[in-house]
This record gives C-alpha cells, sequence and structure tokens, in this order.
C-alpha cells in the first residue's frame, strides 16, 4: 500500500516531520496531497517493534478513509 509522506497545510505541502511538530503546537488542518481529505500524522514506530516508516493516514470512522484514494489504507476501514 502506498503511504504518503507529505500533506498540505495552510496551502503549502509539508513533510509528515513538519506536521508532528505543528501537531505539537495544537495544529491539525492537515489535508492529503491527492483527494483534499483531512489526515493525520504518524511517527516512525519505536526501536525494537515491527518497522513502521513515519507517514500520515486517512482517519477512521465517520468521513474518515476514502476508498477512491490511493493513499487511503481501506483494508483497516
Amino acid at each position: 500500500m502506498p503511504m504518503s509522506t507529505t500533506c498540505k497545510f495552510g496551502g503549502k505541502v509539508i513533510t509528515v516531520e513538519e506536521a508532528l511538530r505543528l501537531r505539537k503546537a495544537g495544529q491539525r488542518d492537515f489535508v492529503c496531497i491527492h483527494c483534499g481529505q483531512q489526515v493525520s500524522p504518524h511517527s516512525q514506530s519505536a526501536p525494537g517493534k515491527k518497522y513502521q516508516a513515519a507517514h500520515f493516514e486517512h482517519p477512521k470512522g465517520d468521513g474518515g478513509r476514502n476508498k477512491d484514494c490511493p493513499l487511503s489504507d481501506t483494508k483497516h476501514s
């Protein structure tokens, strides 16, 4: 499954690392670069755990994962 490492914030494309810093500061308005729906940044997995690179995910739940977006993991909806 393709994973996104960039998103849009305030009309500007930013990295997941930048989004994680902004989230710590209280920002939450991150959107998918492909479909324009809300996404949330996820950090790299902790040492000793199954490796997962830092990435963005479409949220679960109401209006969440977008089955039409190639960057959305709909198998876990």
